[in-house]
């Protein structure tokens, strides 16, 4: 800081000039503050287009933590490199062989899911930040359209930084007696940092109902249950995006009553594909789709 405030009697001044100018200099040290906390904030993010440079142990989370993850990569693949909170307690884990064996599909799974996002999200729209922690291991934060909504807080008598930010899921389905109901949620993640170290913890994961209701009218039986992610109440889709590959997984799985070539496959989905994916579809692609390994 180049100057510090005054403290001082202002009954003794005849004007507000003093004061007025006390006040400029406290904005102007508030805002050298906030800067360095974003500047800070961001050295702590990874986006998509750096995924593929690290190399975490995995990838964590479950449904209600890798909500915008989930809308781009098969479930497959995100419930295998997900690990849940009981499987990093090392106490745990040292009595507890189906950990140990989790931990160890995570070092295949983790790396492919990586790589798929890293494909899918570099240079889109869609991208996302992630956390790496002090454990190495990855949470997803916000999409990156959300930054808006990022904040800290901290507590000179709290041993941690609190980075908060949020963005939005709606989604639909069944309820009683046929009928089927709708809910749009907050979804707020607070990265954890230990101040006296800078390293992250962890990613806390808090939900919040802010609207529900009866899915407009639709029931149970109903198809195409609407589930996606808002970076905000006006802003960026996950609806939005071209889903090529679980399009492919549907369309050969019987849903669609019709099993169709590869030359077939590739003539209706070649375009679509590289315009998502920024790469060509190639006949293992399509395979690997099929068999919903993706």
């Amino acid at each position: 800081m180049k100057e510090k405030l005054v403290i001082t009697n202002y009954d003794n001044f005849k004007n507000a000039n003093f004061f007025i100018d006390q006040y400029y200099k406290a904005k102007d040290m508030l805002k050298e503050v906030n800067d360095f906390f974003m500047s800070f904030i961001s050295s702590k993010l990874i986006t998509g287009k750096d995924l593929n440079n690290i190399h975490p142990s995995a990838l964590v989370g479950d449904y209600n933590r890798l909500e915008w993850t989930s809308k781009f990569i098969g479930y497959h693949y995100l419930s295998s490199a997900s690990i849940p909170y009981y499987y990093l307690d090392k106490d745990f884990n040292n009595n507890c062989k189906r950990c140990k064996e989790k931990i160890e599909e995570n070092k295949i799974y983790t790396p492919i899911v990586l790589n798929q996002l890293h494909r899918t999200l570099t240079n889109t729209d869609f991208d996302c930040y992630y956390v790496l922690s002090q454990d190495n291991v990855l949470y997803e934060f916000i999409p990156i359209a959300s930054k808006n909504s990022i904040e800290f807080n901290f507590d000179k008598k709290d041993n941690n930084i609190y980075i908060t930010g949020y963005f939005y899921h709606y989604h639909e389905g069944g309820a009683q007696f046929g009928a089927s109901y709708s809910s749009l949620d907050k979804i707020i993640k607070t990265i954890i940092i230990d101040k006296s170290n800078n390293n992250v913890i962890k990613v806390d994961c808090d939900v919040q109902q802010i609207q529900e209701g009866n899915a407009n009218g639709k029931s149970y039986w109903d198809k195409n249950h609407e589930d996606y992610c808002l970076s905000d109440m006006d802003g960026i889709n996950t609806k939005d995006f071209d889903n090529v590959k679980m399009e492919i997984y549907k369309i050969n799985s019987g849903l669609y009553h019709r099993n169709y070539t590869l030359e077939q496959l590739h003539e209706r989905f070649d375009e679509r594909y590289k315009k998502s994916y920024k790469e060509d579809l190639t006949d293992t692609i399509i395979k690997d789709c099929i068999r919903y390994n993706f």
